[in-house]
This record gives C-alpha cells, structure tokens and sequence, in this order.
C-alpha cells in the first residue's frame, strides 16, 4: 500500500507542477484550483506529507480527487497529468477496497489512534501505570521533561546548525541507586564527528547553570568522566530526593540538511526527544528559522524504546524497524501561542522562554525568526521517542 500512496503523491505533485506553486501553501491551493479551505488542505497536505502515516491521515475521499481533476483540468493541467493522476488513485482505491478499509478507519489507523473513547482511556490508563512502575523500578522521576530543538538560518549548501535544550522539572529519586543519565546532548549515530558547543560555561558541559536549582551543579548533576556528552543525576542523599530544576543547552555545528538538493527533489528532515526520565509529561518544541522550506504541515509520532544494540540504519533515514515501534498518539502537533508554558506548568513559563531565547540568540536570530511547533505527550513510555517530520 505504501508504494500506491507514494506513486499517488508523486502523480499529484506532477499535476501541481506549472499550476499551483510549491511555496503557495494549503490554501493557495485549494483557491486556485476552486476547492473550499479543507479540501484544499487535504489534497496539499496529502502532495506534501513527511511520511505515509500524515499522508493517509490527509487522504481526501473520492468525490474530492473528481473536484480537484476538475479544477487541474480549467487550470490548463495537460491531459497526460490528469489521466496518471486518476489511474494513481484508482490502484490506491482498489487497495484499500481490497483490504475492505474504509478511508476514515484508515486515516485512524494511520494516525496511531484508537476508536473508542474506552479504549483511549484504557491506553492512557496503561500509559499512566507504565511511568509509575518504571518511577519505582528505577527510583527516579520528575514532573516535567521539555526540550527543544532549533534550527537555522540554511547556509549557502542547505544545511544548518541546530541547538536543542532540555529543562527538567521536580527530578527527584524516590530510593539511592546508581547514577542516571539524564542528558546525552546531539549525539548523532549516523555522523559520530558532529561537532558541538557549549551555549554558557559550566563545570557539567552542557549545563545552564543559573536555571538549574542551587547546589546542584557538580553535585547531583555530573558531567559523566568516561562519556564527556553524557550528564547524569547521581545519588547524593538527601539532595538528590528532593524534587530539583535541570536545564542544558548544546550547539551542533552543521548538524544536517533541510533543504532539497534541486528543485524535483523533496527530503524529509526530522527533530527528536528520547524520554529519559519516568516523566508525568514530555514537551517536545521545534523552531525551525523562516529561511527553512517547510512545503506542509509537520507531523507528530511516539515510538516506543529503540533496539538495545547500536544500530546507526536505525538512526538514519527511519526505516521500516523504526515503524514498527511506532505507538498510539491521540495528542496533535500544535501551534503554541507566545508565552505559553510547557506542559500547562506556570512556573516553567519562565526559565523555558530564557532556554529559547538563549538558543535563539546562538544562532544569531530573533525568537520571533522561527516557526514553532509543540506536542505535548502525557506519561510517555520510558526511553520512548517522541518526534516530529516535516517536507522540505
């Protein structure tokens, strides 16, 4: 089925090539071509999706691929186009008809939600039970886990820098153990030479020290001595069940490419957050600066721990092993407003907008440079991934 969705894609973005704009957007499309706002979002966001999931979830019905022939058709879309287009999209409809899935059951499907309010609750009840048995099995929680990832401005060969901090909050032990490690920076399996930077001087490496809670940096925060990336909460006594504030903030320099090498090729870049700590709730942000193509909405996944052996494939590209780990999500990627706190939690407000801004600052940019996007992911499962796509 995957290979009919992206045979599809490809017959539609043809269609669009000469007619509708690749920089026009969502709504530009559907005006264009004569369709109302959603069926032109669904059918630009369908061209343009990062992945076959957020493609199946915009998957217009069959009346709308006949209005939006139509529409190619008064636009002067050549014969050829059209015809490719309909064939495309009779094999997807023969797929599916096949597999006897309805459109609407396939986009949930896609989506990694779950149909009935019970059995929502039910997966976020076995969520809830997961974060509290992994809190007592290794004796360390917190409240809140939020990290960002900003990238930006493109260079002059498509590629840009990146800075991605973390700020937990109410990190606490609830028994001694051994050190955890709570902060691995931009560790990158596929390009193991990416060179980083500090953001602010800090005895840990990675730490911003005035945002972390007094006392704690040297102390229950270390920077690990065989893994110099590597920062952990380590047991201290009575410090160290306390619930305390963790902030870092690291640069990768040229961390990777997000922008297509020519103009008839799409990539797909994402952004990530591993769960480190048994956490009530993960924010995940990602800024990506207005010089950066973003040709349709992000999209947002929870996948679950990744395969306890180095595998750098797995890594890169996200294949199909990765896929398969993919878990339900009911929450959506949003637009935060400006201000707003992660989380819900008020007193984050506050020291997160500090982080943002001094990883904006970084990089050489305004705040208000980047487009932001969020989710908000209540007891993930631990060492779960929680990530967002989107095409360029």
């Amino acid at each position: 089925m995957a290979t009919k969705v992206e045979h599809l894609q490809v017959a539609l973005r043809a269609a669009f090539d000469g007619i509708v704009s690749e920089q026009s957007g969502a709504r530009a499309c559907g005006r264009g071509l004569g369709l109302t706002r959603s069926l032109g979002w669904s059918f630009w966001n369908f061209a343009f999706a990062p992945d076959i999931p957020s493609a199946l979830r915009a998957l217009p019905g069959d009346k709308g691929w006949g209005m939006i022939a139509a529409g190619l058709e008064r636009r002067g879309c050549t014969p050829t186009r059209i015809q490719a287009l309909k064939a495309a999209q009779q094999e997807l409809r023969c797929e599916l008809r096949s597999r006897a899935m309805h459109p609407t059951l396939l986009r949930s499907i896609a989506a990694g939600r779950i149909d009935t309010r019970a059995e929502v609750a039910r997966m976020r009840a076995a969520r809830r039970k997961g974060r509290e048995a992994a809190a007592t099995l290794y004796g360390v929680h917190c409240t809140a886990a939020c990290s960002a990832m900003l990238a930006g401005p493109v260079d002059s060969e498509g590629v840009a820098d990146t800075v991605g901090i973390a700020l937990f909050e109410g990190l606490a032990r609830s028994r001694p153990g051994p050190d955890w490690p709570i902060f691995e920076g931009q560790l990158n399996y596929a390009s193991p030479t990416l060179e980083t930077a500090q953001l602010a001087e800090s005895e840990i490496g990675w730490g911003v020290d005035h945002l972390c809670s007094a006392g704690t940096v040297g102390t229950a925060l270390r920077q690990s001595e065989r893994s110099c990336h590597l920062v952990s909460f380590v047991d201290t006594g009575l410090l160290a069940t306390k619930g305390i504030r963790a902030a870092f903030a690291q640069r990768g320099i040229r961390s990777g490419r997000v922008t297509p090498t020519d103009a008839h090729t799409l990539v797909h870049p994402h952004m990530s957050m591993i769960v480190s700590v048994p956490t009530r709730v993960a924010v995940f942000d990602m800024l990506l600066h207005e010089s950066i193509p973003m040709k349709a909405d992000p999209s947002g996944a929870l996948y679950g721990p990744p395969d306890p052996w180095p595998s750098p494939s797995a890594e890169h590209g996200m294949p199909y092993r990765l896929e398969a780990k993919r878990l339900p999500l009911e929450e959506e990627v949003e637009v935060p407003s400006t201000g707003a706190a992660p989380g819900g939690i008020v007193a984050l407000r506050a020291p997160w907008r500090e982080l943002l801004a001094l990883a904006a600052a970084d990089l050489g940019q305004p705040l208000d440079s980047f487009r932001r996007y969020r989710i908000s992911v209540k007891d993930p499962p631990m060492h779960g991934r929680i990530l967002m796509r989107w095409t360029a």
